[in-house]
């Protein structure tokens, strides 16, 4: 039997701000209550979450948190052209209570898709499993947009199989900072937080990291795939062992990284454009790809000449009695007096 989500905040059937009506609590747990609700103004359904786990945190501290979290979002919003596989949120307030305080909220988009723990669920007792390479292609954007996101310091936190979704449109990555907001106020409160944004024994430290993604978007792979996919060889499993190496030295740096030494281990064209460093190999050393060696042929070339073209100018300009005084090596000969 399943329960039904407590309405714990009496928020159903009231106006939140004079422009979000709230229809029905959608899931809760000890840190947020998602409400499915309509925005008045343009008509259109969205999610409002309110951080219920923020309740206990002494009102300066929740500030200091939240504004963290919401210039997060801002930059993450900034990406929204270049990486669309990255969900933002639509909009943030606060919530007067009863007894008096404050809780934040935030507004995200409404989507008819469903989660890919819901997709793998249906793929399972459908017997249709990913090969790896589909689900590299799958996850391509997510990746894509995580290795723009490292590049200016943005970590997501805990990526996991509730936090992507499946749209028509494609695969996209929510609850961006999510898990990272619910470990620092589980820290700051004290007391566990049961939340599946923040497992127990993350520190938000970890989630701040890069190669937590990292960790993330390789156990999705393996969800996705199974133990042993079609598609695997033996420099895939290398690479994604790394990635699942729970020692941070031993991983790879960023979701740039790592996804460029998958897809090089399966074959794929690398995705420069979503990485600043030179795609390395599957045992992690630096390699040069082919277009980094042409760009390095190329300067040599125009070094050589531009050499060249100095030495003929300044042997076009040097008097006829100069030019029989200097050797080979370039270096006037010296005469006998």
């Amino acid at each position: 039997m399943v329960t039904k989500p407590d309405d714990r905040l009496k928020l159903v059937s009231t106006v939140i701000e004079q422009k979000y009506a709230i229809d029905r609590v959608l899931r809760e747990d000890d840190f947020f209550v998602d409400y499915d609700a309509t925005q008045l103004i343009v008509n259109r359904r969205v999610v409002v979450r309110v951080f219920v786990g923020l309740a206990e945190v002494e009102g300066h501290a929740r500030s200091l948190l939240c504004n963290d979290f919401l210039a997060d979002q801002a930059k993450l919003a900034e990406l929204a052209s270049t990486a669309p596989a990255l969900r933002a949120i639509r909009d943030a307030g606060t919530l007067p209570l009863p007894g008096g305080g404050w809780l934040p909220f935030v507004i995200e988009e409404s989507s008819s898709g469903e989660s890919l723990a819901a997709d793998l669920n249906e793929r399972r007792l459908a017997h249709i499993a990913y090969t790896l390479p589909d689900a590299v292609h799958a996850l391509d954007g997510i990746a894509g947009g995580l290795a723009i996101a490292h590049d200016i310091g943005l970590v997501h936190g805990l990526v996991a199989q509730d936090d992507v979704w499946v749209l028509d449109s494609g695969i996209v990555l929510r609850n961006f900072g999510l898990s990272r907001l619910a470990a620092r106020a589980r820290e700051l409160n004290g007391i566990p937080i049961a939340s599946s944004s923040a497992p127990d024994s993350t520190p938000s430290s970890q989630l701040s990291s890069p190669q937590h993604d990292v960790f993330g978007l390789a156990s999705l792979l393996v969800q996705m795939c199974g133990p042993s996919p079609a598609g695997m060889n033996a420099a895939a499993s290398a690479v994604l062992a790394r990635a699942l190496n729970a020692a941070p030295m031993k991983g790879w740096r960023d979701a740039g990284e790592f996804w460029n030494a998958l897809r090089s281990a399966l074959a794929l064209p690398v995705m420069r454009s979503l990485t600043k460093t030179i795609p390395p190999d599957v045992t992690g050393a630096s390699a040069p790809t082919s277009l980094h060696r042409t760009r390095l042929l190329i300067m040599s070339l125009t070094l050589l000449l531009v050499g060249i073209a100095v030495g003929v100018l300044r042997t076009s300009c040097m008097p006829e009695s100069s030019q029989h005084g200097v050797g080979q090596d370039g270096v006037r000969d010296r005469q006998s007096p």
